[in-house]
């Protein structure tokens, strides 16, 4: 039996023990920023309204009353088991006290396995932002909201956000390629194996930001490989192209242009509506007859001013020619209408770069070439025929 002696030595190394064990608590960040987007509305499925936004898989750094404690890494981009929280920072232990935070983000991050960065056009650099926030003593998750200065910050954390959200959704399964968007351009689009440019006119457009991205991503599943492009075959008896820009959504083409550019189309619509349902609205960035930009992109939506089959509709209908508003909504189609399980985002990528890839692709088969592809046995084997006869891309 311990005699009391021993019982007092132990209760009184317990003590001293206990007094010398700084308690410790655990702590992390979640970010916000603010964020404005001209196309958002409530007919989408995905930001339909003006909020913060949670700062996805971007750079952060956190320091405590100006000590590091954490380094430049990537918050959380909301994918995998592993993940810390969507724009959320590791957890942390500190010492129990009230203590001052600045936290820093950039322009860049990494999402779904490959990396978005936004910067300035003028001088490739990305742009951060920088908050400070006093935390008393308590373990927690703390989120945090940025205000963004407005001006060309602004516009660059805008772009970084719609890219990252659009590669969130879809990256096509590709990793480690790098989304660069160069913001307030003279221009928007993109070249093979340069950067994405984004002009300040389309600095808070959502659907343009991702419609570009479109682009990137086939290129990058293709090696660069996508040619026929061409869409100098604009017909001026349909044409609505304003006379400043060489296509639009409504202009009659090559069909390998109209492919092209209505993938590019159907990917930012897939972005921001849910493909679980058969709804869909895009909103478009140039003049429309209409005088609107939004077009109902569900199959069997058409209209007066977007029927749909638009080229069957309203242009001579000619061999290997077409309308981008017709190739989106065929692709549309392909991915939410007919018998389960519909094709993936990812399988109509691998097919459509497939046909792109052949040696016998050129700017007037796009359909054909399409044809050719149909990986066999497949669903995109059995419904793309119905898709391509109900929009009118069968040309």
């Amino acid at each position: 039996m311990m005699n009391r002696a021993w019982t007092a030595a132990l209760v009184v190394i317990a003590l001293v023990s206990g007094s010398a064990v700084a308690r410790a608590d655990t702590i992390k960040f979640c970010i916000e920023h603010t964020g404005t987007y001209d196309d958002s509305n409530s007919n989408q499925d995905f930001w339909t309204t003006n909020t913060k936004r949670l700062a996805r898989g971007a750079i952060a750094q956190v320091n405590r009353n100006g000590t590091p404690i954490l380094s430049p890494t990537f918050l959380g981009d909301g994918l995998g088991s592993g993940d810390t929280g969507t724009g959320c920072t590791p957890t942390m232990t500190v010492s129990s006290a009230n203590a001052s935070y600045a936290i820093t983000v950039w322009s860049g991050g990494y999402v779904n396995g490959n990396y978005v960065v936004s910067v300035d056009h003028t001088d490739k650099q990305m742009r951060t932002v920088s908050t400070t926030s006093v935390i008393s003593s308590g373990s927690g998750t703390y989120t945090v909201e940025m205000s963004i200065p407005s001006g060309d910050t602004f516009d660059i954390m805008n772009v970084y956000n719609a890219g990252a959200y659009s590669i969130y959704r879809h990256a096509g399964g590709l990793i480690d390629k790098y989304y660069t968007y160069e913001v307030n351009a003279g221009t928007s689009g993109r070249s093979n194996g340069g950067p994405i440019t984004i002009c300040s006119c389309h600095g808070k457009r959502k659907f343009v930001i991702s419609h570009e991205t479109g682009h990137h991503l086939m290129q990058f599943a293709a090696n660069n490989g996508v040619h026929g492009k061409d869409t100098g075959a604009s017909n001026a008896e349909c044409d609505e192209t304003p006379s400043s820009e060489s296509h639009s959504l409504l202009s009659k083409e090559y069909s390998g242009a109209a492919f092209y550019e209505g993938f590019a189309n159907f990917y930012a619509a897939d972005v921001w509506n849910d493909d679980d349902e058969t709804d869909c609205s895009f909103q478009y960035w140039k003049p429309l007859p209409s005088g609107g930009g939004t077009v109902n992109c569900q199959t069997g939506a058409g209209s007066a001013d977007f029927p749909n089959a638009y080229m069957e509709a309203n242009c001579t209908v000619a061999a290997g020619r077409g309308v981008e508003l017709d190739w989106m909504r065929a692709f549309w189609y392909l991915h939410t209408v007919g018998a389960a399980p519909d094709p993936s985002f990812n399988e109509i990528l691998a097919w459509v770069v497939d046909a792109a890839l052949s040696p016998d692709w050129d700017r007037d088969s796009a359909y054909q070439e399409l044809i050719w592809a149909l990986p066999f046995a497949s669903e995109i084997y059995t419904s793309w025929p119905a898709a391509a006869s109900v929009h009118g891309v069968d040309h």
